[in-house]
């Protein structure tokens, strides 16, 4: 990095004014960041986009161009309070970042609960596959499962293996909680819309990975129901959680018991 660059973010942080960052299809706008923040979001913002153009190209076999999306990203210099507006969740807490996938825009903000990485690669995720797909409303189960998904890929952390479909074969684990196991239809249940005033309940989102993990188990790369599923369920219009259930379970070649318990012995092996 160039002298001249440091000293320019150095002045653009302590001035708070935002600054922009051109990559890809993304455009990051970066406000109220210290050195650190910058550095950090320096180092995630191109390979991440890269890996995550692929990673979704070849989830939903979608030739349309990638979507522009503005990035929003709120750093240390910015406290909780001035944003608690804008990431506030119905619970009261505090999310660690956000898509609006009609307006193409993702807010993010530096915390340590959360690296930057994997809140960046989670939220655009969301907008990348609402792009591709021209917002098809997919079940809140699978569009969470194949945002976390992409995390576990592009943002490995050490506990369990599962395969990434990328050219250099890299290996990445996906998110695991202790929790009870949903079933598949239970999953797809939470589909329907939330309401005002309620939150997706305990493990929602690391199950609904592990359901995207599981479906890469059936067929051969690269037409594996996971890697199928998104175009085929775009394509056909396939809405209602219902529909979607039935679609896995052709696409399987399962029995509703059959699929169910081999759900519950792929989450055992997590534990």
């Amino acid at each position: 990095m160039s002298w001249s660059r440091k000293a320019l973010w150095r002045l653009c942080a302590a001035v708070r004014r935002p600054i922009l960052l051109r990559r890809s299809y993304a455009r990051f706008c970066a406000v109220g960041c210290s050195t650190d923040d910058l550095a950090e979001l320096d180092r995630v913002d191109g390979s991440l986009l890269k890996r995550l153009e692929y990673l979704t190209r070849h989830l939903t076999g979608s030739n349309l161009a990638m979507p522009a999306v503005r990035v929003y990203c709120f750093g240390s210099r910015v406290t909780p309070q001035d944003v608690r507006d804008t990431f506030v969740l119905p619970d009261g807490s505090l999310a660690a970042g956000l898509c609006s996938a009609e307006q193409r825009i993702v807010v993010a903000r530096f915390n340590e609960q959360v690296p930057l990485g994997r809140v960046l690669t989670h939220e655009l995720g969301h907008a990348v596959l609402a792009g591709l797909t021209d917002r098809f409303p997919y079940p809140p189960s699978i569009a969470e499962g194949y945002a976390e998904f992409l995390c576990s890929l592009v943002w490995p952390s050490a506990v369990h293996r599962v395969s990434c479909p990328v050219p250099d074969k890299i290996v990445a684990p996906a998110a695991c909680v202790a929790g009870p196991c949903f079933s598949v239809a239970e999953l797809l249940e939470q589909g329907q819309p939330i309401e005002p005033g309620t939150s997706y309940p305990p493990g929602f989102h690391s199950h609904s990975a592990w359901l995207v993990d599981f479906l890469g188990g059936f067929g051969q790369p690269p037409e594996t129901v996971r890697e199928r599923l998104l175009g085929a369920l775009w394509h056909d219009n396939v809405r209602d959680p219902h529909e979607v259930y039935a679609w896995i379970l052709a696409a399987c070649c399962c029995s509703p018991a059959e699929l169910e318990r081999r759900y519950r012995d792929f989450h055992r092996r997590l534990r």
